[in-house]
Parts: C-alpha cells; sequence; structure tokens
C-alpha cells in the first residue's frame, strides 16, 4: 500500500508521502503522486490507485468549498471501499474512509500500511519538515509496502 503522513505547526501545513505502487505479487514507483494541493487544501491517498486518481479529477471538476465533506459525501457508496483519504483543511487534519470523516485530535496524522511507522516518530516529534521525513523514511525501511522516492507538499 502507502504511507501519507501530514503535520500542521504554527508555520503551516506539510503532507509527504512514498512513491510505491504494490499488489500481490508486484512492487513498483509511481510517477504520479498520491498528493496534491487544491488552493491550500492538501489531499492524499492510500489505497486504490484508479479511486485515489478518479477523487482528485472530481475535485478539479467540481472545485467543492470543502474538500472533507465533498470527499465524505463522495465516498460513502461501496464503490469507493479500498481508498482512504488523509485531508488538511483549514489548519486540521481528516481522515475519510468509506464515507465516514474522521477529525485527528493530534496535530499530525498518517494513512497507509506504513502510518503506525510513521505515526508512531511523529507522536516523538512533529514540528517541522524533517520530523516529517523522518517518519516517512521509518514507514520504508520498516514497512515492505512503502518506497521512495519520499514527495511533500507545503501549504
Amino acid at each position: 500500500m502507502t504511507v501519507i503522513a501530514a503535520i500542521v505547526t504554527h508555520k503551516g501545513a506539510v503532507m509527504g508521502a512514498d512513491s510505491a505502487v504494490s499488489d500481490t505479487s508486484l512492487k513498483m514507483t509511481m510517477a504520479d503522486p498520491k498528493i496534491r494541493d487544491f488552493d491550500g487544501t492538501l489531499i492524499g491517498y492510500a489505497g486504490s490507485v484508479h479511486l485515489g486518481r478518479q477523487m482528485f479529477r472530481a475535485i478539479e471538476k467540481d472545485q467543492p468549498t470543502s474538500i472533507v465533506e465533498y470527499v465524505e459525501n463522495t465516498t460513502h457508496p461501496k464503490a469507493w471501499q479500498g481508498v482512504s483519504f488523509l485531508i488538511v483543511e483549514n489548519r486540521q487534519i481528516w481522515e475519510v474512509d468509506n464515507g465516514s470523516a474522521i477529525h485527528f485530535s493530534d496535530s499530525f496524522g498518517a494513512i497507509g500500511s506504513g502510518s503506525p511507522y510513521a505515526l508512531g516518530l511523529l507522536y516523538r516529534s512533529h514540528d517541522d519538515l524533517n520530523d516529517l521525513m523522518v517518519a516517512l523514511n521509518a514507514a520504508e525501511y520498516y514497512s515492505l509496502e512503502v518506497r521512495g522516492p519520499m514527495l511533500y507538499l507545503t501549504a
């Protein structure tokens, strides 16, 4: 799968992602990023590449005022199972999965198979881009389904 992680600090928000794509027998490096910036709202996906890209295209087309509400309302049908989204909107971190938005109470969050490793490091320190990159690299080191290069966006 993947790792998508985000932090919010007094300076702004940062979201990072790996570049792996895998199935039961193959692991490759993707050229297209799993994270996007939509006018200061950061969004990333873990799981189905097809559904993640479909959501990015839908957001581009519809230009919603709240991406969290849009993703929550769009992903409710069973057709959207197999993909999760991490969103930083208005300096708040949200996970949207199967039509339910969960607001993280911490100033950091992560999704994907590498998220336990990233969250462990972010729990310790989540002050800046360096902390985010350390967390992403730990996920790559410990998870077979995570691979660099690591990409990041700021807002």
